[in-house]
């Protein structure tokens, strides 16, 4: 009975009071940060309509204002989350997901998905009440979640709490697990393979717009219409960043198909700020610190995985000194204000934690004219903190979204009123260190791993004297010779070389100098996985988008001579992906280590790891082909379709020349780039590396390649290849094979050690080869080991080790021999590298210092702290 008068009172007002009483709020003589501009130790926020109407010292509450005393409370825009799944229903149990590295759950590829169907406002509540008022929303399973909608968190229907839907498409650089992309580099060509179709469907819906008659109705593709608002910029792609060198691929595709690209997550951003200032691309980081990770096998380095966290802590801090613009995403961290707080613990300021978690964010996502700031004329949503905000103690006290006022302590049953407003008042911030509780000293960080030398004074020779030169050449060997380098290049060889004035001189006196070590068959320095098993043709793929150049097998490639190597797909399909050849530019990023002049390449495979005869799982389906002849027939089928693809691209192009400059040009056929890349194996264009171990395969392969005229480059393995020295003589290949490595699975038993020897008395070239991060450490006692069983001379041992890997990449007109003109890539061994003694004592590539042995022990006194770290080298 006694609310009755107040009611009564109610009834009284007239209908605009009642709504000014819904609708306008104002917070009095609160501290008000407001992000884009002043901060005010005592001011009043004014808020009606859903917008912000003033902030300011002197602002007065409008009458009819519900006011609130906001002493004691800190008053910020409330914070935006650029990446997380809220309001989204949980995963189904059991499913792994794209958050790390490793395979994500075999979620459908699905960019057509609008997040946003999925979205149930019951579920922002928790979310809100710690103070986010904008979100992001998008599952982080599968590699092409869908389409993101960005969110008010309001208790109302969804679309009542819509600011963009749809926001974003969005590609998390992850891999499928049992269906394709089951790989990094899987997921770089399906989304290379998307593009091309989009853009193709695109032109040819525009075509049959222009004149439907007499032409066939294009086919509606509900997943690529999505593509198609990226390629035309209406739609960004945010790309979920999970390594270093995702940051790059993502630029890569930017560039490649003029994307708007968003990068998202990206915990080791800080390594490419220069970069990343450069080119300003929108940059979301995540601050989910410690995500699950896949399951640990062998070799799993849990030193490494601690690196990590602590480098994905430290990485916003790092980008705010860089001075590099970003927000901040959850990245489905279960408590975003938590995780903000840890990267204040790890050296993030508190203003520049505030400014990323609110205006960095909306400017990240483009929503910074409407919200992430308290200025006038922006929608109204705004947090009133209990103290500092991310201070431990501190509270959000009020939130509002879009005006409306939610009060998450009095849902809880707190207090309300000025006296729980004001108890946080004076909580220490982490980042300012004015309270009692210290910050905590972060760890020193581990000494970095050895980088790449500074460069020689441009113009600058390089003198190299005294040893003896091998030059595996012509020339022959040259005791007490001269070698002289110029910007990368071999100026000259000789014994009665002259040395110009100011030369760099490298004494070489007692030891022997030879041409850097190439190895025609590696997996070094591959990200993301080596093989893409899903099909058993991808050629597609490419090793050159998974580079890891941090890789620290490079480094004690280096060591070992080795300059050169070709990086391989792996061997579970007839035809994997495409090479890369590979300069051990240690330091240098993954473009750079990329040998410019080697032509394209491919991975074959025959017999066990294709036909999968022994990779059979209980209840499921085998992937074909089961048999050594049906690989035959993958092979054959496969170039049966180039064939046909490649006539029906000559049959446009003559389709289009006839027509004239003038015509409407026709549509192109559709580009295929699995089919395109046979198509360039048929035309000469990529040399072909085929794994085999079977002397009847590898006859098999060379009629496949006969037939269709093209070659095979090289056998790699090849252990039985002595059986058919004079056929892969008169073909023309190559032979890439291990010395006594043999008799691990059972088409590897019938070798010999006399392998090479006998290959090379047949005119074959031949190298050995590692398919290892060790035995490549080892190949000049490989080399050795074939004048051992054979007698090969040691000419020829050595060019097993140099020229011979160096026609097979095709790269032999630029390194392979110490030749004027070359490129300077040498090695400088204690004694000749064939010698049981031998050890490697510097290694050139380009004509720069990449190894010093003399300088490598020397430092290491100085890293004996980190040496356990360093010993686990960042092994996968």
């Amino acid at each position: 009975m006694r609310r009755l008068p107040i009611l009564a009172a109610a009834l009284a007002l007239p209908a605009t009071a009642l709504a000014q009483q819904a609708d306008s709020h104002a917070i009095v003589g609160a501290h008000v940060v407001t992000v884009s501009g002043a901060s005010y130790a005592r001011a009043t926020i004014v808020l009606r309509d859903g917008l912000i109407e003033a902030v300011g010292p002197d602002v007065t509450p409008p009458p009819g204002a519900r006011v609130l005393d906001g002493a004691g409370l800190f008053v910020t825009p409330g914070l935006v989350d650029g990446l997380s799944a809220i309001g989204l229903p949980a995963p189904a149990r059991g499913g792994a997901s794209a958050t790390g590295p490793g395979a994500a759950a075999a979620a459908p590829l699905a960019p057509q998905s609008l997040a946003f169907e999925h979205v149930k406002a019951a579920d922002v509540a928790k979310a809100r009440d710690s103070g986010i008022t904008t979100a992001l929303v998008i599952p982080k399973e599968g590699v092409l979640p869908g389409q993101s909608a960005i969110l008010d968190l309001l208790d109302d229907r969804p679309e009542a709490m819509v600011l963009r839907q749809p926001a974003a498409l969005h590609l998390h650089m992850a891999a499928l697990s049992r269906q394709y992309p089951g790989s990094l580099m899987g997921t770089m060509a399906y989304v290379r393979q998307a593009l091309a179709d989009a853009a193709r469907a695109r032109d040819a819906w525009a075509a049959w717009d222009r004149a439907p008659r007499g032409q066939k109705r294009p086919t509606y593709d509900a997943a690529l219409l999505p593509w198609q608002e990226a390629l035309a910029g209406r739609l960004p792609l945010v790309v979920t960043c999970y390594r270093e060198n995702d940051v790059r691929r993502a630029l890569a595709l930017a560039d490649e198909w003029k994307l708007r690209v968003v990068l998202a997550n990206a915990p080791r951003a800080a390594r490419l700020a220069e970069l990343l200032k450069a080119r300003r691309t929108p940059l979301v980081v995540g601050v989910n610190f410690d995500p699950p990770t896949a399951a640990r096998s062998f070799g799993f380095d849990l030193e490494q995985e601690r690196r990590g966290i602590r480098e994905a802590e430290e990485n916003p801090a790092a980008l705010a000194r860089a001075g590099v613009a970003f927000g901040l995403g959850s990245a489905w961290a279960p408590d975003y204000v938590a995780a903000i707080r840890k990267a204040i613990e790890r050296g993030l300021p508190a203003e520049a934690a505030l400014r990323s978690a609110t205006l960095g964010a909306a400017e990240a996502l483009g929503l910074a004219d409407r919200t992430g700031s308290l200025e006038p004329g922006k929608i109204a949503n705004v947090v009133a903190w209990t103290g500092e905000p991310f201070a431990k103690e501190t509270k959000a006290r009020y939130v509002f979204v879009d005006g409306r006022l939610y009060e998450p302590e009095a849902k809880e049953g707190g207090h309300e009123g000025k006296g729980e407003a004001s108890k946080g008042a004076g909580v220490e911030s982490p980042a300012t260190g004015t309270g009692a509780e210290a910050t905590p000293k972060a760890d020193a960080p581990p000494a970095p791993l050895p980088v790449s030398p500074p460069a020689f004074p441009a113009g600058k020779t390089v003198a190299i004297v005294g040893g003896t030169v091998l030059t595996v050449s012509p020339q022959g060997d040259l005791p007490g010779g001269t070698v002289l380098v110029r910007d990368g290049r071999i100026l000259a060889v000789g014994r009665d070389v002259a040395i110009p004035e100011g030369a760099v001189v490298i004494d070489a006196k007692g030891r022997y100098v030879m041409p850097g070590i190439i190895d025609s068959h590696s997996h070094t320095a591959i990200e993301g996985g080596v093989n893409e098993c899903t099909d058993v043709i991808t050629a597609e793929t490419r090793i050159a988008d998974v580079i890891d150049h941090r890789d620290v097998s490079i480094y004690r490639q280096l060591a070992a001579g080795v300059t050169a190597i070709n990086v391989l797909h792996g061997s579970c399909n007839a035809i994997g992906g495409q090479n890369a050849v590979l300069k051990l530019r240690w330091g240098k990023g993954p473009d750079e280590l990329v040998f410019k002049e080697a032509p394209r390449g491919i991975k074959f495979a025959l017999g066990e790891n294709v036909k999968r005869s022994n990779f059979r799982v209980p209840g499921r389906e085998p992937r074909y082909p089961g048999s050594r002849m049906g690989v035959e027939v993958v092979l054959r089928e496969g170039f049966l379709k180039a064939r046909a693809y490649r006539k029906e691209w000559a049959e446009y192009e003559a389709k289009r020349k006839a027509a004239g400059p003038k015509a409407e040009r026709p549509l192109p056929p559709r580009r295929d780039l699995r089919l395109e890349t046979l198509a360039d194996i048929l035309d000469g264009k990529i040399l072909v590396h085929a794994h085999a171990y079977r002397a009847d395969e590898m006859l098999m392969l060379m009629k496949v390649a006969d037939e269709f005229g093209f070659k095979v480059r090289t056998f790699q393995h090849g252990l039985e290849c002595y059986k058919i020295a004079s056929e892969i003589a008169r073909h023309g290949a190559g032979v890439g094979t291990f010395i006594d490595w043999w008799a691990f699975k059972m088409e590897a038993l019938d070798a010999t050690p006399y392998n090479p020897a006998v290959l090379a008395s047949h005119g074959v070239r031949v190298a050995v080869n590692s398919d290892s991060d060790e035995l490549a450490r080892r190949l000049y006692w490989d080399a050795a080991k074939a004048v051992k069983y054979g007698g090969v001379s040691e000419q020829e041992a050595l060019r097993m080790l140099t020229l011979n890997p160096a026609w097979m990449l095709g790269v032999d007109r630029y390194v392979g021999s110490l030749e004027t003109g070359k490129q300077a890539d040498i090695a400088i061994f204690s004694a000749h590298p064939l010698s049981a003694g031998a050890r490697c004592e510097m290694t050139l590539v380009d004509g720069q210092v990449y190894f010093d042995r003399a300088k490598d022990l020397a430092t290491r006194g100085a890293v004996a702290e980190w040496a356990p770290v360093a010993a686990s080298g960042g092994a996968r």
